[in-house]
């Protein structure tokens, strides 16, 4: 495998009271004119259908006919529903996908069914500078958790091959956002779960000893 490390740089530059220009560069990549605020962070939802073997945690095996799958965490590997912390908010900024079969995608807010789409086949859709959801309408202070829970299911007549992405900001309310110094995250192969340091991001996990790739946000 190559050494991804090897082929990575990142340029890091940081100033008394500013936001990380890591961050900047980052934001100004994944959508042009977005800038995270102090308090604000990138979460990321993808989902990958394919039938090459890869160790990217959101790449799954082609979606069987009338079958449905989760979107990733792509900074854990874990599937989602994914939990919101108490004290932030959730912001949907920009969608993208593509498939060869007509696909049904569903998002379900604190396990209630909240948003359907449907994508034709062989047709790529995109949009950004968009905010189709933000918890803050129902909850604008953050004062209790919430899950976010977004499926996709193959609704056409073939193995489904394709890829969805969901780009959104967590806001912590009043104050700097700040990710703990570990996380949880899976191993794409045998599903262990364990805790790494959250700068990780090509992991060997610790039972099967295989390695997979998570990404660390800003």
């Amino acid at each position: 495998m190559v050494d991804l490390k090897e082929q990575v740089s990142t340029l890091t530059m940081v100033t008394g009271g500013r936001v990380p220009f890591t961050q900047e560069v980052w934001a100004g990549k994944i959508q042009a004119g977005l800038s995270l605020k102090y308090n604000e962070a990138l979460k990321v939802f993808h989902l990958l259908l394919t039938e090459e073997i890869t160790p990217l945690t959101f790449a799954k095996p082609l979606l069987a006919v009338g079958a449905t799958v989760r979107l990733v965490d792509i900074e854990t590997g874990l599937d989602t529903p994914w939990t919101l912390p108490a004290g932030s908010t959730l912001e949907v900024r920009m969608e993208w996908h593509s498939f060869n079969e007509p696909v049904r995608g569903r998002v379900y807010f604190d396990g209630f069914h909240s948003a359907t789409a449907f994508a034709d086949s062989l047709v790529t859709w995109y949009e950004q500078d968009i905010v189709t959801f933000n918890t803050a309408w129902v909850d604008p202070t953050g004062a209790r958790p919430h899950t976010w829970d977004i499926r996709v299911r193959n609704d056409g007549v073939g193995a489904c091959e394709g890829e969805i992405i969901q780009i959104c900001i967590t806001t912590t309310v009043g104050s700097p956002a700040v990710k703990g110094p570990e996380k949880l995250v899976q191993c794409k192969w045998c599903k262990t779960r364990f805790t790494v340091k959250r700068e990780e991001t090509i992991i060997r996990c610790r039972k099967c000893k295989k390695t997979f790739i998570i990404f660390n946000l800003p």
